[in-house]
């Protein structure tokens, strides 16, 4: 009897080849896919290659934190192009590189754009026709 998970490649000692996939649904319907990381383990198992050594636990969390801010940088960047007010496109009144720092290490290093808040419109005078 073959233990649960064991396949035929298995019986041919191939390495097995892992990789990790962060997906991010940006829109409904719309996902962006990237590859974290990726390993390899023989077949034969010490302690030494049981799992995930420490190292690379931290770098796929730093690879994570990363991938995940800088999507969100990306999001919020293009909310951010239309006034909540009004709807209306903002100035752009320059950029700046800005880092952000984490449990993980530095995650990302963008541009952050400084955009400008439009003019205030008065309410428009709607005339009401009496009869």
């Amino acid at each position: 009897m073959k233990p649960t998970g064991y396949t035929d490649a298995m019986a041919n000692a191939n390495p097995l080849n892992w990789k990790l996939k962060l997906m991010a649904e940006i829109a409904p319907g719309e996902h962006v896919e990237v590859e974290v990381g990726s390993w390899e383990r023989p077949v034969e198992v010490s302690l030494a290659t049981l799992g995930l050594s420490l190292e690379e636990g931290k770098k796929i969390l730093a690879e994570i934190q990363h991938q995940m801010v800088t999507t969100q940088m990306e999001q919020r960047a293009q909310a951010d192009r239309r006034c909540a007010n009004c709807g209306r496109s903002r100035r752009n009144q320059g950029c700046y590189r800005s880092t952000f720092h984490s449990a993980y290490g530095q995650s990302a290093r963008t541009g952050a754009t400084r955009l400008a808040v439009p003019p205030l419109r008065p309410p428009s005078r709607r005339s009401s026709v009496h009869a």
